[in-house]
């Protein structure tokens, strides 16, 4: 959307809350492991492909339920991403 020099830039706002990095999902899972944890699952929370005011502005509940349940489907395409991992 040109909104960012490049996908793993962070934004005003990122900046703003304190965040240091954008993961990509390879790098994120990679990293983890590299810390010597086993990683239980992979996820995303939301699959976001617009900005937050964009969403406020034109989406209404049933819509945002329904791309966050996307987001299990496709955790690489999500705004946020997680693991659940255990030591060793």
């Amino acid at each position: 959307m040109g909104l960012l020099e490049n996908p793993n830039s962070l934004n005003e706002t990122d900046l703003r809350l304190g965040h240091k990095r954008v993961y990509y999902p390879e790098e994120f899972k990679a990293d983890v492991l590299a810390a010597g944890f086993q990683i239980i699952k992979f996820g995303g929370c939301m699959l976001k492909p617009l900005t937050n005011k964009q969403i406020e502005e034109t989406w209404n509940e049933e819509m945002i339920q329904g791309f966050i349940e996307l987001g299990d489907e496709y955790p690489e395409l999500c705004g946020d991403i997680y693991i659940i991992a255990k030591k060793g």
